[in-house]
């Protein structure tokens, strides 16, 4: 599935380090997946001794990722 990247995420990965690869491999083995009020879902997984949490918005082609924690 196409992963897009909103701004706001593109500018929290820059801060964070967090890269694509990161990004992929989170949504490919989450320790824990919750389902938002908003309808996002929340993914969490360890990167580089680190819990980061991915929001994202599931489309119907593609994902959409809100920002990275």
């Amino acid at each position: 599935m196409r992963i897009e990247v909103s701004h706001h995420a593109k500018k929290r990965m820059r801060q964070r380090g967090i890269s694509i690869l990161h990004i992929r491999h989170i949504l490919r083995f989450p320790i824990k997946t919750c389902i938002n009020h908003d309808k996002t879902i929340s993914v969490f997984a360890n990167i580089e001794n680190r819990t980061i949490e991915l929001v994202y918005a599931k489309k119907e082609n593609y994902i959409n990722i809100v920002t990275v924690i």
